[in-house]
């Protein structure tokens, strides 16, 4: 019998059928073009809402301030629930990850199907990554890996690095599982600008396996660069903080005496608890007391 890692594994191997992506618009369904009269009557009665509702979603790249404003003028209108998806999108945009995973759960209260489109589904497991909700956020990210090639190519590489990362968060288990995720990065086809972020991660999966970490080639001064910058790239995978310095230690090892540093100021990180035995074992540092 397949376990639960190697079944979400399997799926993700498996190519969707040709219409899967055209059934997931973010158009809501009370939005859909309608066919008979009545739905022409309701729908007519819809589309000011649903304008505004595309409009917020146009919106959430280049201006998210504007997003959640029409986002809020609509939370009281039919499509509320998708009006707090558009929030909890907007939110996140903005930096604030705990009011945007708070908008995901009202949103899926009221309906789950407003929060089952794979963009969706992507934002949401960002959001419950970055509060530290790490069970909760790999359970979405093994929900989102059945069905990455949904997605649009250039959310493909970070989606499965950031499940990667999901699942080691839980603990040295579950590495197996986040190597999984790294062999289907071979099947992407547009992965540029993402190369230095998949060395890191999977360096860090191979150190936490027994093996060396970071290669020859690993350039870690650019990959500090890419990690600290304010302005990160739209293919960077988003992850909490904490991890920095777990990826930064990897690419060090295992010449680079720099690497203990990282590794003890990510054991002194709350994301380091699952990995505090393994720390003192194999790299022998201890959280610091404060």
């Amino acid at each position: 019998m397949l376990t639960s890692a190697a079944l979400v594994i399997a799926l993700a191997t498996a190519s969707p059928p040709l219409t899967a992506a055209a059934s997931h618009s973010l158009r809501p369904k009370p939005c859909e073009v309608a066919h008979s009269p009545w739905q022409i009557a309701a729908r007519t009665a819809l589309a000011p809402h649903c304008i505004r509702l595309a409009r917020g979603n146009v919106l959430l790249q280049s201006d998210p301030r504007a997003a959640l404003k029409l986002a809020e003028a609509l939370f009281e209108s039919p499509l509320a629930p998708y009006a707090q998806v558009l929030a909890a999108r907007a939110h996140l945009a903005l930096g604030a990850s705990g009011p945007a995973a708070e908008a995901f759960e009202r949103a899926e209260l009221r309906d789950p199907v407003s929060v089952s489109n794979p963009l969706v589904m992507h934002d949401r497991a960002v959001a419950l990554a970055l509060e530290g909700k790490s069970e909760a956020a790999a359970a979405q990210y093994r929900k989102l890996v059945a069905q990455w090639q949904l997605l649009p190519r250039r959310r493909q590489v970070p989606l499965l690095l950031e499940a990667a990362m999901a699942v080691m968060r839980l603990g040295p288990e579950h590495v197996h599982e986040a190597n999984g995720y790294l062999d289907l990065i071979s099947r992407v086809q547009d992965y540029r600008g993402t190369a230095a972020y998949f060395d890191a991660v999977l360096a860090l999966a191979r150190v936490r396996t027994g093996m060396a970490g970071g290669s020859a080639d690993t350039d870690v001064e650019q990959l500090r660069a890419l990690l600290e910058s304010p302005r990160q790239s739209p293919v960077a995978p988003r992850l909490p903080n904490e991890e920095r310095a777990a990826l930064l230690a990897a690419a060090c090892e295992p010449e680079d005496p720099q690497a203990r540093t990282y590794w003890q100021r990510f054991a002194n990180t709350v994301l380091a608890r699952p990995w505090r035995k393994w720390l003192a074992e194999r790299v022998g540092v201890e959280a610091e007391q404060k």
